[in-house]
């Protein structure tokens, strides 16, 4: 005798219709989970987007530690250096950095022309910055990370915060006792 669809032999498993739904379900459920996931990357790297901060603790310590060498003669760290930010009248310094033209990567090839201003928190950055031997570094490290860099990876804003980043940690590398506290784009034009 012949078996209706619905006296189907349980023991042979899923029909074709329940795996389609099977599968409907699953594929549902990565395609919410890919968005939930793209809405938390974008609000970190844009809404979100907190940049590092220098505890008030910490600023005591470094200031404690940059008056005792300072009391010994010596020249303290450009770590030590942070605690002006701490001192009383004390003003962050804006350095402005020359304007830069180069191309970046990818096809087709487009032109790019940033000015950015750094902003540091003590003279001995400051100093070190202007000196010729480090600014022409910091120009090299600039263009090197412009010329890495895709259009459609800095078409956005949160593009843009992280070459601001890539930036800031390039340059942080190059400086031999200061740091710069952040990177502000001036001017940013691509063609």
């Amino acid at each position: 005798m012949a078996q209706t669809p619905a006296e189907k032999d349980p023991q042979s498993g899923p029909s074709k219709r329940d795996w389609k739904f099977i599968l409907f379900l699953a594929f549902g459920f990565i395609q919410i989970s890919v968005v939930i996931v793209s809405v938390i990357v974008v609000y970190l790297n844009t809404l979100g987007y907190q940049p590092p901060v220098v505890l008030e603790q910490e600023l005591a310590k470094l200031d404690e530690e940059r008056l005792r060498l300072m009391e010994e003669g010596r020249r303290p760290t450009a770590a030590l250096s942070l605690v002006e930010a701490g001192l009383p009248n004390f003003h962050p310094l804006m350095v402005p950095f020359e304007e830069i033209v180069t191309n970046l990567n990818g096809l087709p090839q487009r032109m790019i022309k940033v000015s950015v201003t750094f902003k540091v928190l003590d003279d001995f950055t400051y100093q070190e910055i202007m000196s010729p031997a480090i600014k022409t570094k910091i120009r090299d490290q600039i263009i090197k990370v412009l010329q890495s860099t895709e259009f459609h990876e800095i078409d956005s804003l949160s593009g843009k915060l992280i070459l601001k980043d890539a930036i800031l940690q390039s340059i942080n590398r190059v400086l031999e006792e200061g740091v710069i506290r952040d990177v502000y784009f001036t001017e940013f034009v691509v063609q």
